[in-house]
């Protein structure tokens, strides 16, 4: 039997309800509502109406992926932020013989990162070198090493030696 326009409507209604929560592919959600994805894809097509309803599902599908998204890198991004502890455990024939708690250090880029962008007025991660000498010219500097068998000690007595 042939489908009504209203028919498809109310049968399209269902698969983006389901489409839009994020939880199925539009192929499953067909399928769960007893329609062909090819026939589904040509309603889309033929009526306005349903390519409307398609749109608005495939929009709520992208925004609950995207909260879904962010809530897990923010949970991630705290994790990192804070270091976490887990217990390692070594099990000889099914007993537990050593357990060893272990702790993860913060992510000291990640601090900065975030420092840095919080609080960019104080905190700022870049490093300037001035490799000109604006001018001036080249200045030796000396390095004085201290102690009783110093390879520079021995370099400045044999100098020293020479030149007397």
């Amino acid at each position: 039997m042939k489908k009504t326009a209203e028919d498809k409507i109310k049968i399209c209604q269902k698969i983006c309800d389901y489409y839009s929560t994020g939880k199925y592919t539009i192929e499953s959600c067909c399928k769960k509502s007893g329609v062909a994805k090819r026939t589904f894809d040509n309603w889309v097509e033929a009526h306005a109406e349903i390519a409307g309803l398609y749109k608005k599902a495939s929009d709520l599908k992208t925004n609950v992926f995207k909260k879904h998204l962010k809530k897990l890198t923010e949970t991630a991004i705290e994790k990192k932020l804070k270091g976490w502890k887990w217990v390692e455990t070594t099990k000889e024939n099914g007993i537990i013989t050593k357990e060893v708690t272990k702790f993860q250090v913060p992510d000291t880029a990640l601090l900065i990162f975030n420092i840095c962008n919080l609080d960019p007025e104080n905190w700022k991660n870049k490093q300037e070198f001035d490799h000109t000498t604006k001018g001036e010219s080249l200045k030796t500097i000396e390095v004085i090493i201290q102690g009783k068998n110093s390879p520079l000690l021995e370099a400045d007595k044999i100098k020293n030696e020479s030149t007397n």
